[in-house]
């Protein structure tokens, strides 16, 4: 691992394993070149990408009581505010002059390629960042309640912390209008309701999904689908899907097995159909 030490870096060696760990869930490449978006510059130093993007995740905790983006809104300028903050003596988190105003775009742009955010506008200049988004879930967001219902539970010995965030940076299109927070948001497609979240202690990833057999069937299939192609891009990844049946919380295998759910083959062609 770079040693993110020093002059250029984060100095406390927890918050560098917490860095490196991101880094590496986010498949940080040093070149970029490749993507339209990217070609004015091409090679990176990890130890300045990383403590760059570090800094914007953890803007709302820099001056206590006094998020610096409340509303979990970003744009380059607000980059360079997040930043001049980080470089202060009593944050000491990195150099202003090592990010000055020509990278602030350029590092917005990274934060949607890397998954952490989502454009609000067709330049891409104003993005919503779900990491720093408010830690409660606003009103109207509880589970859907009634026998129309299906509800998941994705076991895992640990949730990877950006999982949550790529989820609702890949399905923000479906997500209801500020129905969402940094543990979870509500989506609708077109009849169907869902909520998707996190609990607190990080062991488990849940989805109700009510409305509708149809449309509850391809919301389903949509989020089961999403969900299933951000596991696999997580190295050795453990995570055991389970279904509330018959009052308890069911293994997908069993209930294949025993003939209550088609086998996961039978599926696939319809979760294709609802994501097209």
């Amino acid at each position: 691992m770079r040693d993110f030490r020093g002059a250029r870096g984060e100095p406390d060696a927890a918050k560098q394993a917490e860095v490196a760990a991101l880094m590496h869930d986010l498949g940080v490449a040093m070149n970029y070149a490749r993507d339209e978006r990217l070609r004015d510059t091409t090679v990176l130093r990890p130890d300045w990408l990383a403590n760059g993007i570090y800094a914007v995740l953890r803007a709302n905790l820099f001056l206590p009581g006094k998020p610096l983006a409340p509303d979990a809104v970003l744009t380059p300028e607000k980059l360079g505010e997040i930043y001049a903050v980080a470089a202060q003596p009593s944050v000491g988190m990195l150099k202003a002059q090592d990010y000055p105003r020509e990278k602030w775009e350029f590092l917005l742009r990274l934060m949607n390629l890397f998954q952490l955010s989502f454009p609000l506008s067709e330049d891409g200049r104003r993005q919503l960042c779900p990491a720093l988004l408010r830690a409660e879930p606003p009103p109207g967001t509880d589970e859907p309640q009634g026998t129309d219902t299906v509800r998941l539970r994705y076991e895992f010995a640990v949730v990877p912390a950006p999982l949550l965030p790529r989820f609702i940076v890949r399905t923000f299109s479906l997500i209801e209008q500020a129905k969402l927070w940094q543990r979870g948001a509500m989506l609708r497609y077109p009849g169907a309701t869902a909520r998707v979240w996190t609990t607190a202690e990080e062991k488990y990833l849940f989805a109700t999904v009510a409305g509708p057999a149809g449309d509850r069937t391809d919301l389903l299939a949509i989020i089961r689908g999403t969900l299933t192609e951000l596991f696999a891009e997580y190295r050795d990844l453990k995570v055991t899907e389970q279904r509330w049946f018959d009052g308890q919380w069911v293994p997908r295998q069993t209930l294949e097995k025993f003939g209550v759910l088609e086998p996961e083959w039978a599926e696939q062609p319809d979760a294709k159909g609802a994501e097209d």
